[in-house]
């Protein structure tokens, strides 16, 4: 699901622009990216440690004596699901710098990260 999409995104984002009614576009829009990036450092910073707490759970489940299926997985659902927002933000990051690579060139404003 791209940013966009996530209800908590949107929220965060008419938060943000709504702050101060009499500042320019410009500065609503710096606003908004600034909690954007917030917020997906944030989160990455989370599903790091999800991913690191689900995989010793995996562990542990895997080498239990006897299994038990449906927590396998389930904590796999949810190392996938860490992983999958993890890779979003490298994703995403990886965009931004890109984005001030072309900056640079065109002198255009960096995208602060």
């Amino acid at each position: 699901m791209r940013l966009k999409e996530k209800e908590e995104i949107q929220l965060l984002v008419k938060e943000a622009w709504d702050l101060s009614r009499q500042d320019s576009v410009l500065h609503k829009i710096s606003r908004c990216r600034q909690s954007i990036i917030q917020l997906t450092k944030e989160q990455n910073s989370n599903s790091a440690k999800t991913i690191k707490t689900a995989q010793q759970a995996l562990e542990s489940a895997l080498s239990a004596q006897i299994p038990d299926n449906s927590l396998i997985a389930s904590i796999t659902k949810e190392f996938e699901e860490a992983y999958k927002l993890e890779e979003l933000f490298w994703k995403q990051r990886s965009w931004v710098q890109w984005l001030n690579t072309l900056c640079t060139s065109t002198l255009l404003p960096k995208v602060e990260e």
